[in-house]
Parts: structure tokens; sequence; C-alpha cells
């Protein structure tokens, strides 16, 4: 059913008069856009929502692949290629909130560290010639660090053939450093990535005042937020 002339003005000047009063709220109609960085340079891309663009250029996407961060026939180290929770923190990139905790607490505690690019030849199960790169690397020290929760077998043959100097971070030693981050950062410490990517819970709730996502935690709020836009366009006076 197709509203008269009259309704359709009605309408046209109670959604006027909501914007006049909420201008931060309707400032654009065109959708958000999501913010991710450049895996290369770090360099902050806008972004439709559906876009999963890695690279801000094609010399970015260039200078990673020389730097071994594609996995292709030669092998190689993939950022963020696992389903672990990654992302950037303070120009250094994490593959997991566990190699966070560790970057934290190194940064906190002045540790010269960078991420490691170099990449070591190993005999993998299959018995082919695969590269194998640890985490990170402590200059001063000149010891590599791998980060490592489950120590899966083709570990072992990357430990087996690896000649230099390096500490294992296992999950019963990454225990004290993750306690030292919650109790510093809160248990939420992925949200210190660049960007919140994750969609930390750290907005409340428009209606009811909980964590959220985004503007409402649920279903039931955001209807509820819903019907109070209507109940508001409903008793406010026309404007002629």
């Amino acid at each position: 059913m197709k509203h008269s002339e009259e309704t359709r003005l009605k309408i046209k000047n109670k959604l006027k008069e909501l914007v006049r009063l909420n201008p931060d709220k309707f400032t654009s109609s065109k959708k958000e856009k999501k913010i991710l960085h450049c895996v290369e340079c770090n360099e902050k891309m806008y972004l439709r929502p559906s876009d999963k663009k890695k690279f801000c250029s094609l010399q970015c996407k260039d200078l990673a692949r020389d730097k071994g961060f594609f996995k292709g026939k030669s092998g190689g180290m993939r950022i963020g290629a696992g389903r672990a929770k990654s992302g950037w923190y303070k120009g250094i990139f994490c593959n997991s909130s566990y190699e966070l905790a560790w970057v934290i607490y190194s940064l906190d505690n002045n540790v010269k560290f960078k991420r490691n690019t170099k990449g070591f030849e190993y005999l993998n199960t299959e018995g082919y010639i695969s590269n194998y790169y640890p985490d990170f690397y402590i200059e001063n020290e000149e010891t590599y660090i791998e980060i490592k929760g489950y120590k899966e077998k083709e570990f072992e043959n990357k430990q087996k053939y690896f000649t230099e100097k390096i500490l294992v971070v296992d999950k019963n030693k990454i225990k004290p450093i993750i306690n030292y981050v919650e109790s510093k950062y809160g248990k939420n410490f992925i949200e210190l990535y660049e960007g919140n990517p994750h969609k930390v819970k750290n907005n409340k709730c428009l209606c009811c005042g909980e964590p959220a996502k985004f503007q409402y935690c649920s279903r039931i709020c955001s209807g509820k937020g819903v019907r109070k836009l209507k109940d508001y366009l409903d008793c406010k006076p026309n404007i002629r």
C-alpha cells in the first residue's frame, strides 16, 4: 500500500528533524568503511566491509613476497595464515595472542628484538627441503625466538636441522608472560591490536550498557533500540 502525499511529507519532516537533532549520527548515508593495515608498510587502508585486500599497493605486495611473507612453490612464511588472533602492535606483526603477549612483555622490559624474515632449510616429513622461519630475533643475544603453544611432528624436524641459538617459548613458558600482560592490560589484551581487527567488545550497548562489539550487544537490544527510535519519531511534532 502506497502512502499518501501528506503521509510521505510527515515522514520526511520527522526524519529531517531527527537529523537536525543528531547530526553526528547522520553524517553520511554511505556504508561505513572498515580500516585495515597494509601487511608490508602498515599503512591504513579504508576498504569496503567485504574487501579482503592485504596490501596498499602492488609495490608492497612485491616487497612482501621478496621477504618470504608468501608461501608459494618455494615455501616461506605467511603472515596471518593461521586461525589464531593475529594483528599489528606498535608496528610489529603478531601471528597469535601468544606472540602478542611476548611482544608486549618484551617491549615493556626493553628487550631489543625484531621480526625474523630469514629462512633456514630443513628436511620435512615428506622428504623434501623446506624453509623454517623462527618468529623473532634478539640481536644483542644472537638468539632466535620461537613461540610455540603446540609442538607438532614437523617442528621436531625443524629443530633437528636448526644449528643457530634458539629459545622455544612453549605453553608452559608463556604462562607467566600472559599473566603479566593480563594483570596490566586486562584479559582482552588482543584489543590492543591496531584497529581492533577481532572486534573485541570494547563498546557499551546503547540499550542495556553491557559490553558490545557494535552499538548493541544482541538482537533483542537492537530491537528495543529501533522501537525507541520509532516512538521518538511518533511523538515528535510535525515541522511545517
